[in-house]
């Protein structure tokens, strides 16, 4: 079943894609919304109208990527769609074997850790780059007790950061849809991306591209899109009182390795940081049993809005995020110490915990405006893509308020959000908190994690992984 209303036709004048757009991952992505309803079709029909309100407000997010020639270096073009007939904007299907949490008779519980995700997504995920890719396309699975809306957006043209303003903006246009007295507020229009566009181009134009590009600089043979069948997908959860004890012995350890330095500061480690690196040294150690030289790097990415000066809109919806990099020869297996510390993980893993956190909080405060101007310059001349198997990935939504978006009387709040995408091997994606404000804190930490199967089921088994999801029974490692 394909929508009507949100099948019309929709232009805007085709622009390029600033700098950062080329130095990303450039694939579409696949995010996943669960919403439990008592009418899954009254729901389809404010999402249509919903779906249609912000494209009319926002028409390039109904836009094609294609490649263009300017000055002799291959460009990607967003231009208007030749039809949406063949690829509309919302597209409906029943799945009416499966259901949430209150099954309707016989049936399936939907799982995304066992999802056939090419049967959930409106557009397949290899689309050639030699022909057009919408930047945005929806997909409504009706299930028996409510709907997992499928978001099909490019990474190419919008970031996590730009998904949650479209969201935002979605929401907004499907509350409106169901009241007439709801009134709709854009942060962001046309002229107001153009012109973080124009910054972002300004930036390249005025820096020289020579100089370290950190993940950047280097190459590798192997593909970022791998075969499927090879790859498992499953989402983790950290409860937060463990990642504190984690962060909490890692400060203290740190103060003790310098206390008789008098010029020494304490240290600032997020809970952020200790998952990110929990992620790199278990995936790593999985990933490589044998002791592996050189170590797999950590790719993270970090949000650069806030860095460059004036500051890209937090609203901004195109690409607002570079790659950064860090690397480590330490891990190797450290060697077993049996001895616990008081927070329930061997001092020897709480001190390669530390040395890596201090690592990836380097790299990240190193990444100013002149870093990111060097990526931006060098976007056109084809740098190698840090986004392949040979690293490990994370990036990070925890902070994304998904949870706080009221989509209405009808949808209400989405249960849940979760991001699949089987063919990105060693990739780690840190989900949004289902807590907002000061009770993030408390929220458990939910981490979708896709690896190579003989991997997966290594990294799961890990004692740091087993000891950091409860697994081990509370257990001493």
């Amino acid at each position: 079943m394909q929508s009507v209303e949100s099948n019309s036709p929709f232009s805007f004048e085709p622009y390029l894609l600033s700098p950062l757009d080329h130095a990303v991952i450039p694939l579409p992505m696949s995010v996943l919304i669960s919403f439990e309803l008592n009418s899954p079709i009254k729901a389809i029909r404010i999402l249509d109208k919903g779906i249609s309100s912000l494209v009319h407000r926002l028409p390039f997010l109904t836009g094609d990527l294609v490649l263009t020639q300017v000055d002799k270096k291959n460009i990607l073009k967003l231009q208007p769609p030749a039809s949406l007939s063949t690829c509309p904007l919302l597209q409906v299907k029943h799945h009416p074997s499966e259901y949430l949490s209150h099954p309707k008779g016989t049936g399936n519980k939907f799982s995304f850790d066992a999802l056939d995700e090419q049967n959930y997504i409106p557009i397949p995920l290899d689309i050639p780059p030699t022909q057009p890719q919408p930047i945005l396309r929806f997909q409504a699975n009706v299930l028996q007790d409510g709907i997992v809306l499928s978001v099909i957006f490019h990474h190419l043209a919008i970031d996590a950061a730009g998904l949650q303003s479209i969201l935002t903006y979605l929401a907004a246009c499907c509350r409106a849809a169901s009241s007439e007295n709801q009134s709709i507020k854009f942060f962001t229009n046309p002229e107001k991306e153009q012109k973080a566009r124009n910054q972002l181009s300004r930036l390249a134009n005025e820096t020289d591209p020579v100089g370290y590009k950190g993940p950047y600089e280097k190459t590798s043979s192997e593909s970022l899109d791998g075969p499927i069948a090879e790859n498992a997908t499953q989402r983790l959860v950290f409860p937060a009182e463990r990642i504190e004890r984690i962060r909490m012995a890692c400060i203290l350890l740190y103060s003790e390795q310098t206390a008789s330095d008098p010029s020494s500061s304490p240290i600032k480690l997020s809970s952020n940081d200790i998952v990110t690196v929990l992620i790199w040294l278990c995936a790593a150690q999985a990933e490589h049993p044998v002791p592996h030289q050189p170590s797999p790097s950590l790719v993270f990415l970090v949000n650069i809005r806030p860095v460059l000066q004036p500051p890209l809109p937090m609203t901004y919806i195109g690409n607002g995020v570079i790659a950064g990099e860090t690397t480590s020869k330490r891990l190797t297996t450290p060697k077993p110490n049996k001895t616990p510390s008081h927070h329930g993980i061997t001092k020897d893993t709480i001190s390669l915990i530390l040395h890596l956190a201090l690592k990836l909080r380097k790299s990240i405060t190193s990444i100013d405006e002149a870093y990111v101007g060097r990526i931006a310059a060098s976007a056109h001349q084809g740098l190698p893509s840090p986004f392949n198997p040979s690293n490990i990935v994370v990036s990070s939504l925890r902070s994304m308020p998904f949870y706080g978006v009221d989509f209405g009387p009808v949808l209400g709040h989405g249960r849940m959000l979760d991001v699949v995408n089987l063919r990105l091997k060693n990739f780690g994606w840190i989900l949004p908190a289902k807590a907002m404000g000061d009770g993030s804190r408390s929220a458990p930490w939910e981490v979708r994690m896709t690896m190579e199967r003989g991997a997966m089921e290594r990294f799961k088994a890990h004692e740091v992984v087993r000891w950091a999801t409860g697994e081990d029974n509370l257990a001493k490692l």
